[in-house]
């Protein structure tokens, strides 16, 4: 499990529902809806040299370092990296200057210099794949890798309740846990909470990023007001997101080497 699964050019877009407001107090919603999800297959690490990650802070390069097998620090290292890059994009700080800090139960968040607003942002790694995401409110996205695992102990421990496809069952179990693990991500709790007090419902499969809220949860820790979706993600993986909004819309962007590099190159917004 995730503990805390390619583009050249322009990123790809995609984004649910497409209606979007015009101006004023509708613009501000729309962005406050408005959440930018980035998927990176890690392999496109061997193209970066160490500029790339010069921005990380010595805290999170020894975090990197503390991890066992090398694939997985170079993992983090690039995951964290390509957030500082990406939010200096968005934010116009030098990527250098921001701060990656953890609250008491160790959930990531960004800190800017002269106490500029941070967006809210999300990161997961597993196989070859990063997810990231960044947006103005709580948000929480889990990838996994499709792997052989003995299922039946884990879906009556974590799903006792969640309907499971018995024809797909690899996937079905993936794709309840990514939906499960994103929603307690974006309301920052983690597995503090025992998965098996939600329930979600997989999505139709014909249905690309279709929101839907939890059917069953625990109070007082803000999930009723989650809206959780899955992802497209390539074969043998499994992604999910949630936001803490009623209508969020998701940007949908894939970044191969050459993007990442694109990307640390790129001269900041004025």
């Amino acid at each position: 499990m995730n503990a805390g699964p390619r583009a050249s050019g322009a990123p790809a877009h995609r984004t649910a529902p497409s209606a979007a407001p015009a101006s004023g107090t509708q613009a501000r919603a729309a962005t406050a809806a408005c959440l930018d999800v980035y998927r990176i297959d890690t392999r496109a690490a061997a193209r970066l040299g160490d500029a790339f990650f010069a921005c990380l802070p010595a805290a999170e390069r020894a975090r990197a370092q503390r991890l066992r097998d090398p694939g997985d620090q170079l993992r983090r290292a690039l995951a964290y990296a390509a957030l500082l890059w990406l939010a200096q994009q968005r934010c116009g700080v030098p990527a250098h200057r921001m701060r990656i800090e953890r609250d008491t139960r160790g959930k990531p968040s960004l800190r800017l210099p002269g106490g500029l607003e941070a967006p809210h942002a999300s990161l997961s790694h597993s196989g070859f794949c990063v997810l990231l995401a960044l947006a103005a409110c709580p948000v929480g996205v889990d990838v996994e890798h499709l792997r052989p695992i003995d299922i039946e102990p884990l879906r009556h421990d974590y799903f006792p309740r969640d309907p499971f496809d018995p024809q797909t069952p690899q996937a079905s179990f993936f794709t309840l846990w990514t939906l499960k693990e994103a929603a307690l991500k974006a309301v920052g709790t983690g597995l503090h909470i025992d998965p098996a007090g939600l329930t979600v419902k997989p999505p139709p499969g014909d249905t690309d990023m279709a929101f839907q809220p939890l059917h069953d949860c625990p109070p007082g820790h803000g999930l009723e007001a989650i809206r959780i979706s899955a992802l497209p993600m390539p074969a043998g993986y499994a992604g999910a997101v949630a936001v803490r909004h009623p209508r969020p819309r998701i940007r949908m962007h894939e970044l191969d080497g050459p993007a990442l590099l694109r990307l640390q190159n790129a001269k900041m917004p004025h």
